[in-house]
């Protein structure tokens, strides 16, 4: 059987985990945005410059 004082540190130990996983969670959400972000501009300025070429030949 466990002391109060066991309990507690247990569950302290359990809580920083949890809050521990958390925090990757949103790290590792944020970089896919990031990453998502990069190539949605990377995608919108190649779709534009290709845009400006067919443009400048029609022209």
């Amino acid at each position: 059987m466990k002391t109060v004082n066991e309990i507690g540190v247990s569950f302290v130990r359990s809580n920083v985990c949890y809050l521990g996983e958390i925090i990757l969670e949103q790290k590792r959400r944020h970089l896919h945005d990031i990453i998502l972000a990069f190539w949605l501009r990377t995608f919108f300025l190649l779709y534009t410059s290709h845009q400006v070429v067919l443009l400048t030949k029609l022209t």
